[in-house]
């Protein structure tokens, strides 16, 4: 198995496939030449502003492409992660770790996307997933389900992005630093259609009930040091995304964003759909 430190070294995107008949043992990276994908991927798929690749352990990067025009370093990457949760009767979440050895697909190693279904389990407890990833008219969307509970109490699947702290060193000149960022915004859609929107220098708290209400639809962000790419998180519906950051500072300095389907609804159809321009 690969490891995951030699992975955050290379780049690359996400992908799907139509399926095929016989399932690979574990899931195999990508050996074209000339793809441009690293073999650390199992698929990747390029969009205009930002490479997403799916990884051997089944994770996700979102890969900047800077202003450059090439894709950005480790540091900026905004990591996605397929979690299986198990709530307690006391409320208290315990992620377990994926068997990695036991992700499994139908769809071979490829650049070129359509649909992919991965499946797996726990390393404890046995519970079974699906994994879920499509390109459609541009965007990736991702998703997942419990297949079955196994050995855990009460399984929940979740994916979580996290947008990564940047402009570590502010420049000396604070006028400049402040032009800089004059276009960087963050703005929520809740599921009620009401929108909240903060500028880069803003202190908020975005679990405030003016950011999150029962939970957001949609993520909007833009920030000049992830190459001025507009990023955007779109829940579709029977799923929501709920967020969290470090209360009382700039959202610059990092948010953590979780995505769930709705317990009522079929997770097999939710998704959270992933653009960057």
């Amino acid at each position: 198995m690969k490891s995951k430190t030699l992975k955050a070294s290379v780049m690359a995107g996400l992908v799907g496939l139509s399926f095929v008949t016989a399932a690979n043992a574990q899931l195999e990276g990508i050996e074209e030449a000339k793809s441009g994908w690293n073999s650390f991927y199992f698929a990747g798929y390029k969009m205009k502003g930002a490479d997403v690749g799916f990884d051997t352990d089944g994770k996700v990067d979102i890969i900047p492409i800077g202003k450059n025009r090439e894709r950005m370093t480790t540091n900026y990457f905004i990591p996605l992660k397929y979690e299986i949760r198990d709530v307690a009767a006391d409320g208290k979440v315990t992620v377990k770790k994926i068997d990695v050895d036991s992700l499994t697909s139908e769809s071979k190693p490829t650049a070129k996307p359509d649909k992919i279904l991965v499946k797996g389990k726990t390393e404890e407890g046995d519970t079974t997933f699906e994994l879920y990833y499509e390109v459609a008219r541009g965007n990736v969307l991702v998703g997942g389900r419990i297949v079955e509970k196994g050995a855990l109490a009460n399984p929940k699947f979740a994916i979580t992005i996290v947008m990564p702290k940047v402009y570590e060193k502010a420049p000396d000149d604070e006028k400049a630093f402040k032009k800089r960022i004059a276009d960087d915004f963050l703005q929520v859609k809740l599921l009620d259609g009401k929108k909240a929107k903060v500028e880069a220098d803003e202190e908020f708290d975005i679990t405030s009930a003016e950011f999150t209400g029962t939970g957001v639809s949609q993520v909007e962000f833009l920030i000049d040091e992830l190459g001025a790419r507009e990023f955007t998180l779109t829940a579709s519906p029977g799923s929501k995304i709920t967020a969290a950051n470090k209360q009382g500072s700039p959202f610059y300095n990092g948010l953590n964003f979780t995505w769930e389907a709705d317990p009522t609804a079929d997770a097999s159809k939710a998704r959270l759909a992933i653009g960057v321009k």
